[in-house]
Protein backbone atom coordinates (compact mmCIF):
# COMPACT_ATOMS: atom_id res chain seq x y z
CA UNK A 1 0.00 0.00 0.00
CA UNK A 2 1.12 3.20 -0.80
CA UNK A 3 1.18 5.86 1.27
CA UNK A 4 0.57 10.15 0.43
CA UNK A 5 3.23 12.29 1.42
CA UNK A 6 2.28 13.51 5.11
CA UNK A 7 1.82 17.18 4.55
CA UNK A 8 0.79 18.32 7.53
CA UNK A 9 1.28 16.96 11.62
CA UNK A 10 -1.15 18.71 14.30
CA UNK A 11 -0.16 18.30 18.01
CA UNK A 12 -3.90 19.40 19.83
CA UNK A 13 -2.09 20.32 22.71
CA UNK A 14 -0.01 22.70 21.24
CA UNK A 15 -3.23 24.99 21.58
CA UNK A 16 -4.84 26.27 24.71
CA UNK A 17 -5.21 23.53 27.13
CA UNK A 18 -9.06 23.85 27.33
CA UNK A 19 -9.80 24.57 23.52
CA UNK A 20 -7.35 21.33 22.92
CA UNK A 21 -9.49 18.69 24.97
CA UNK A 22 -12.14 18.88 22.14
CA UNK A 23 -10.09 20.20 19.59
CA UNK A 24 -10.04 16.69 17.54
CA UNK A 25 -13.53 16.81 16.74
CA UNK A 26 -13.64 20.39 16.22
CA UNK A 27 -11.05 19.55 13.39
CA UNK A 28 -13.14 16.59 12.49
CA UNK A 29 -16.29 18.80 12.57
CA UNK A 30 -14.90 21.83 10.51
CA UNK A 31 -16.22 22.57 6.48
CA UNK A 32 -12.28 22.32 5.32
CA UNK A 33 -10.96 19.37 6.83
CA UNK A 34 -7.07 19.73 7.57
CA UNK A 35 -6.30 16.68 7.38
CA UNK A 36 -7.05 13.89 4.17
CA UNK A 37 -5.33 11.30 6.56
CA UNK A 38 -4.38 11.38 10.04
CA UNK A 39 -1.67 9.27 10.88
CA UNK A 40 -1.03 6.90 14.12
CA UNK A 41 2.17 5.73 15.89
CA UNK A 42 1.75 2.45 17.73
CA UNK A 43 5.01 2.40 19.48
CA UNK A 44 4.65 -0.87 20.88
CA UNK A 45 3.19 -2.68 18.51
CA UNK A 46 4.91 -4.74 15.83
CA UNK A 47 2.84 -6.90 13.34
CA UNK A 48 -1.31 -6.39 13.04
CA UNK A 49 -1.91 -9.80 14.59
CA UNK A 50 -1.42 -8.16 17.95
CA UNK A 51 -3.40 -4.93 17.53
CA UNK A 52 -5.35 -5.72 20.86
CA UNK A 53 -1.96 -5.39 22.82
CA UNK A 54 -1.50 -2.24 21.87
CA UNK A 55 -1.96 0.24 24.50
CA UNK A 56 -3.21 3.07 22.65
CA UNK A 57 -6.42 1.10 22.71
CA UNK A 58 -6.49 1.58 26.33
CA UNK A 59 -5.74 5.04 27.47
CA UNK A 60 -8.12 7.66 28.07
CA UNK A 61 -7.54 10.20 25.45
CA UNK A 62 -7.14 8.12 22.90
CA UNK A 63 -10.36 7.27 22.18
CA UNK A 64 -11.35 10.85 21.10
CA UNK A 65 -8.20 10.36 18.50
CA UNK A 66 -9.64 7.00 17.34
CA UNK A 67 -13.55 8.38 16.66
CA UNK A 68 -12.56 12.25 15.45
CA UNK A 69 -10.86 11.69 12.32
CA UNK A 70 -12.42 10.89 9.46
CA UNK A 71 -9.70 8.57 7.98
CA UNK A 72 -6.98 7.37 10.34
CA UNK A 73 -3.46 5.86 9.20
CA UNK A 74 -2.16 2.99 11.44
CA UNK A 75 1.97 2.30 11.83
CA UNK A 76 3.89 -0.12 14.11
CA UNK A 77 6.74 0.12 15.42
CA UNK A 78 9.14 0.40 12.76
CA UNK A 79 6.74 3.00 10.50
CA UNK A 80 5.34 0.33 8.53
CA UNK A 81 1.78 1.36 7.65
CA UNK A 82 -0.47 -1.20 9.26
CA UNK A 83 -4.02 0.13 7.18
CA UNK A 84 -6.41 2.10 8.10
CA UNK A 85 -9.20 2.47 10.62
CA UNK A 86 -11.82 1.22 8.38
CA UNK A 87 -9.99 -1.87 7.15
CA UNK A 88 -9.61 -2.76 10.80
CA UNK A 89 -13.01 -1.75 12.46
CA UNK A 90 -13.99 -5.02 12.83
CA UNK A 91 -10.97 -5.74 15.44
CA UNK A 92 -11.06 -2.27 16.19
CA UNK A 93 -15.07 -2.47 17.59
CA UNK A 94 -14.23 -5.78 19.03
CA UNK A 95 -11.46 -4.44 21.13
CA UNK A 96 -12.97 -1.35 22.12
CA UNK A 97 -16.26 -1.63 21.89
CA UNK A 98 -17.03 1.66 19.61
CA UNK A 99 -19.47 0.48 16.78
CA UNK A 100 -18.32 -0.12 13.71
CA UNK A 101 -20.60 2.56 12.04
CA UNK A 102 -18.88 4.98 14.23
CA UNK A 103 -15.64 3.91 13.25
CA UNK A 104 -16.31 3.96 9.64
CA UNK A 105 -17.97 7.41 10.24
CA UNK A 106 -21.34 6.15 9.44
CA UNK A 107 -22.90 6.71 12.87
CA UNK A 108 -22.44 10.55 14.31
CA UNK A 109 -21.24 9.70 17.81
CA UNK A 110 -23.73 12.29 18.81
CA UNK A 111 -26.49 9.73 17.93
CA UNK A 112 -25.26 7.19 20.09
CA UNK A 113 -26.78 8.01 23.69
CA UNK A 114 -24.91 8.65 27.06
CA UNK A 115 -24.36 5.33 28.49
CA UNK A 116 -23.05 3.87 25.65
CA UNK A 117 -20.43 6.39 24.66
CA UNK A 118 -19.14 6.65 28.36
CA UNK A 119 -19.49 2.79 28.50
CA UNK A 120 -16.25 3.52 25.47
CA UNK A 121 -14.10 4.67 28.26
CA UNK A 122 -15.02 1.79 30.87
CA UNK A 123 -11.70 -0.23 30.53
CA UNK A 124 -9.67 2.76 29.62
CA UNK A 125 -7.04 4.36 31.81
CA UNK A 126 -5.38 8.42 32.61
CA UNK A 127 -2.07 9.09 34.22
CA UNK A 128 -4.54 11.81 35.81
CA UNK A 129 -7.98 10.64 37.56
CA UNK A 130 -9.38 13.35 36.91
CA UNK A 131 -8.90 13.08 33.11
CA UNK A 132 -11.27 9.95 33.18
CA UNK A 133 -13.95 12.68 32.71
CA UNK A 134 -12.08 15.41 31.18
CA UNK A 135 -11.25 13.09 27.89
CA UNK A 136 -14.73 12.39 27.42
CA UNK A 137 -15.38 16.18 27.14
CA UNK A 138 -15.46 15.90 23.47
CA UNK A 139 -17.28 12.96 22.59
CA UNK A 140 -20.64 15.39 24.42
CA UNK A 141 -19.14 18.47 22.64
CA UNK A 142 -18.62 20.04 26.80
CA UNK A 143 -16.61 22.88 27.31
CA UNK A 144 -15.86 22.89 31.29
CA UNK A 145 -13.35 24.08 33.32
CA UNK A 146 -10.70 21.00 34.31
CA UNK A 147 -9.77 21.03 38.16
CA UNK A 148 -7.16 19.08 39.01
CA UNK A 149 -6.92 18.28 42.31
CA UNK A 150 -10.86 17.61 42.52
CA UNK A 151 -10.65 13.87 42.61
CA UNK A 152 -11.95 11.67 40.07
CA UNK A 153 -15.55 11.41 41.17
CA UNK A 154 -16.26 15.08 40.79
CA UNK A 155 -14.80 15.26 37.91
CA UNK A 156 -17.29 12.55 36.45
CA UNK A 157 -19.80 14.05 38.48
CA UNK A 158 -19.18 17.29 36.88
CA UNK A 159 -19.36 15.86 33.57
CA UNK A 160 -22.85 14.24 33.82
CA UNK A 161 -24.17 17.24 35.67
CA UNK A 162 -23.12 19.44 32.31
CA UNK A 163 -24.59 16.42 30.23
CA UNK A 164 -27.82 16.62 32.06
CA UNK A 165 -28.02 20.14 30.99
CA UNK A 166 -28.13 19.64 27.34
CA UNK A 167 -30.29 16.90 27.44
CA UNK A 168 -33.21 14.31 28.83
CA UNK A 169 -31.25 10.99 27.86
CA UNK A 170 -31.83 8.83 31.16
CA UNK A 171 -29.36 5.87 30.20
CA UNK A 172 -26.93 8.29 31.87
CA UNK A 173 -28.36 6.71 34.91
CA UNK A 174 -28.30 3.05 34.18
CA UNK A 175 -25.26 1.62 35.39
CA UNK A 176 -24.02 -0.52 38.00
CA UNK A 177 -21.96 -0.17 41.20
CA UNK A 178 -19.32 -2.50 41.90
CA UNK A 179 -20.29 -2.85 45.51
CA UNK A 180 -23.64 -2.39 47.29
CA UNK A 181 -23.27 0.81 49.51
CA UNK A 182 -26.19 1.95 51.45
CA UNK A 183 -26.54 5.08 50.26
CA UNK A 184 -25.72 5.58 46.65
CA UNK A 185 -26.53 8.65 44.10
CA UNK A 186 -28.42 8.85 41.30
CA UNK A 187 -25.40 9.21 39.07
CA UNK A 188 -22.07 7.11 38.97
CA UNK A 189 -18.72 7.95 40.36
CA UNK A 190 -16.46 6.64 37.46
CA UNK A 191 -17.12 5.62 33.67
CA UNK A 192 -16.01 1.93 34.41
CA UNK A 193 -19.99 1.99 36.16
CA UNK A 194 -21.27 1.76 32.94
CA UNK A 195 -21.99 -1.19 30.58
CA UNK A 196 -18.81 -3.16 29.39
CA UNK A 197 -20.81 -5.83 27.89
CA UNK A 198 -21.35 -3.05 25.43
CA UNK A 199 -24.13 -4.93 22.89
CA UNK A 200 -26.51 -4.04 25.64
CA UNK A 201 -26.82 -0.39 24.57
CA UNK A 202 -28.19 0.52 20.98
CA UNK A 203 -28.01 4.40 19.78
CA UNK A 204 -31.83 4.05 19.44
CA UNK A 205 -33.43 6.17 22.42
CA UNK A 206 -33.79 4.97 25.63
CA UNK A 207 -37.26 5.14 27.46
CA UNK A 208 -37.63 5.58 31.32
CA UNK A 209 -40.64 5.97 33.53
CA UNK A 210 -41.18 6.32 37.01
CA UNK A 211 -43.36 6.71 39.82
CA UNK A 212 -44.11 9.87 41.97
CA UNK A 213 -42.26 12.66 39.95
CA UNK A 214 -39.38 11.45 41.57
CA UNK A 215 -37.36 12.73 38.88
CA UNK A 216 -39.08 15.32 37.00
CA UNK A 217 -38.94 16.83 34.55
CA UNK A 218 -36.45 13.63 32.94
CA UNK A 219 -39.12 11.14 33.61
CA UNK A 220 -42.87 10.71 33.18
CA UNK A 221 -45.77 9.96 35.53
CA UNK A 222 -46.92 6.25 35.01
CA UNK A 223 -49.70 5.16 37.61
CA UNK A 224 -48.98 3.04 40.39
CA UNK A 225 -51.49 0.06 38.85
CA UNK A 226 -48.73 -0.49 36.58
CA UNK A 227 -46.34 -1.58 39.21
CA UNK A 228 -44.72 -4.96 38.68
CA UNK A 229 -45.74 -7.32 40.86
CA UNK A 230 -42.60 -8.54 41.61
CA UNK A 231 -41.81 -5.16 43.51
CA UNK A 232 -43.12 -4.45 46.77
CA UNK A 233 -44.14 -1.00 46.60
CA UNK A 234 -44.59 1.21 49.75
CA UNK A 235 -45.03 5.22 48.56
CA UNK A 236 -44.19 5.52 51.62
CA UNK A 237 -40.42 4.49 51.84
CA UNK A 238 -39.74 4.26 48.34
CA UNK A 239 -40.06 4.82 44.99
CA UNK A 240 -38.98 3.09 41.40
CA UNK A 241 -37.10 3.97 38.26
CA UNK A 242 -37.90 2.07 35.47
CA UNK A 243 -35.81 1.62 31.93
CA UNK A 244 -36.79 0.02 29.27
CA UNK A 245 -33.50 -0.17 26.89
CA UNK A 246 -33.53 -1.32 23.49
CA UNK A 247 -30.35 -3.49 22.82
CA UNK A 248 -28.60 -4.01 19.43
CA UNK A 249 -30.06 -7.17 18.68
CA UNK A 250 -33.81 -5.32 18.92
CA UNK A 251 -34.29 -7.00 22.22
CA UNK A 252 -36.11 -5.18 25.22
CA UNK A 253 -34.58 -4.92 28.72
CA UNK A 254 -36.23 -3.80 31.57
CA UNK A 255 -34.07 -2.17 34.38
CA UNK A 256 -34.99 -1.05 37.92
CA UNK A 257 -33.48 1.71 40.60
CA UNK A 258 -35.06 1.47 44.22
CA UNK A 259 -35.05 4.22 46.24
CA UNK A 260 -35.26 4.92 49.60
CA UNK A 261 -36.23 7.85 51.48
CA UNK A 262 -33.22 9.36 54.03
CA UNK A 263 -34.79 9.78 57.77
Amino acid sequence: MKVSRLAHIIDYFCRPFLDSLTSPFEYRNSPNEILPRTPFFLIDLEEIGSLDQSKWFTRGWTLQELIAPRHLLLFDMHWRLLGTKNEHAAAIERITGVLRDVILGNLYPGYCNAAQRISWASKRETTRKEDMAYCLMGLFDIHMLPMYGEGSENAFLRLQQEILKRTSDQTLFLWTASHEPYNQGLLATSPSAFCTHYECFSWLPSYLTMYDGFWSPYASLIPSNHTPSSLQYNKQTASYLFFTVTTTVKVHINSTIHFHKRT
